[in-house]
């Protein structure tokens, strides 16, 4: 299951936490959409509040359609992951792309997306990254890299792909 909202709910329940869905469509079709959307009272509170959080558990997404979870939910097409690798981008952290050196990429895309920013997740005490499989370690060595990450939550091939890297 990759839905976001689903695991949150999931995770906060089995660790007897809280959780916080922002209810807003992750990406829209145009900046001034997303600005008038940033607007809105419970959006913009739910922005605010963001520096009230103790630790955020963020998904490491990949640029690579077959793995890239944006791309199988729709969000993106497979040109635009394809206009998105051309741009620098090997994966994101919250929507927020970034490049193996954990630079953000300002992409194509990165006016449209409704997500907390990479330096509002620096913020935040404790990151804790997940991705699995070699064919992420691009996007695992750019959190790491960029220091995005805090903590991180992998698999053996992950690990060993990104080793085999530095």
């Amino acid at each position: 299951d990759t839905d976001a909202n689903a695991m949150t709910l999931s995770l906060a329940n089995s660790l007897d936490g809280d959780s916080y869905l922002l209810q807003a469509p992750f990406m829209v079709q145009s900046k001034v959409l997303k600005e008038l959307l940033m607007d809105e009272p419970h959006i913009r509170e739910h922005f605010e509040n963001i520096h009230d959080v103790g630790v955020a558990l963020v998904g490491l997404g990949s640029t690579n359609p077959e793995v890239s979870a944006q791309f199988r939910s729709g969000h993106i097409t497979f040109e635009d992951a394809q206009r998105l690798r051309r741009e620098g981008a090997v994966g994101d952290i919250c929507g927020r792309h970034m490049d193996i050196n954990g630079n953000e990429c300002h992409t194509s895309l990165s006016d449209r997306i409704i997500a907390v920013s990479l330096d509002e997740l620096k913020k935040i005490p404790a990151v804790i990254g997940v991705a699995c499989g070699e064919k992420k370690k691009d996007i695992i060595m750019g959190a790491l890299r960029g220091k995005h990450i805090d903590v991180l939550i992998t698999d053996k091939d992950a690990a060993l792909a990104v080793l085999d890297m530095d």
